[in-house]
């Protein structure tokens, strides 16, 4: 299969939320497992934005904060993605978006990082009955080990005459930009965090959208 236009996505922030079950996992859930008090568990909440930014998963980061040994640490991530599958919902208007740009013969594929837990992101993509809109699913961290080299996969796959990528985290967008030719980059701003950034980034070559449709019009403008 080849095609002109192709897509890619990245998932939790674009296509999906599943950010706001993880306050209730450090309120809630986290101080009566561990019996920390209040205060550090806001703490550990800020350095959960901090380090995702960063692009760290708990797996690395935890330990240094908690007194935890692997045994307890798995323990801890199931907990903590059992909360946040629990609370997880497509962005409004994901389904009709991805069905729409299918229709207008727009390859759709994804290309993101691993959950903690392996093979959990290709089994949430398909929980959240995503899998069907794509025709590849890459995950960083599993199959291969930068979203350069997924987008490089599905470019020389595909050999479209158009390529975007679209992510939430505009530090993932800056490690694309001037790599790959024919690209056209979009932050999906979706968190609090991405208002807080936003004020410093000045870039021309990355296009900005806050919902699910004003990307489909940015696509059709360039298509």
């Amino acid at each position: 299969m080849t095609g002109e236009k192709l897509v890619v996505f990245d998932i939790d922030g674009v296509l999906v939320d599943s950010y706001s079950g993880i306050p209730v996992f450090y309120e809630k859930i986290l101080p009566d497992m561990f019996g920390i008090d209040e205060e550090y568990a806001r703490f550990l909440l800020y350095m959960e934005y901090i380090y995702d930014q960063a692009g760290m998963l708990r797996e690395e980061w935890w330990p240094k904060y908690l007194e935890i040994d692997e045994q307890i640490l798995s323990y801890l991530l199931a907990k903590y993605w059992e909360v946040r599958i629990e609370t997880s919902k497509l962005e409004p208007g994901a389904g009709n978006v991805l069905k729409n740009l299918k229709s207008k013969g727009w390859i759709i594929g994804s290309v993101s990082y691993r959950d903690d837990i392996y093979g959990l992101k290709l089994w949430r993509i398909k929980d959240l009955g995503l899998y069907d809109f794509f025709e590849d699913i890459i995950v960083v961290g599993e199959d291969i080990s930068s979203r350069i080299e997924g987008i490089k996969i599905l470019t020389r796959k595909y050999n479209p005459k158009t390529i975007v990528y679209v992510d939430d985290k505009i530090q993932n967008l800056y490690r694309i930009l001037g790599k790959l030719e024919n690209i056209v980059l979009v932050w999906y701003k979706y968190s609090w965090i991405n208002g807080l950034l936003e004020k410093h980034i000045n870039s021309s070559k990355i296009y900005m959208v806050y919902n699910m449709y004003e990307l489909e019009k940015l696509l059709d403008g360039i298509s």
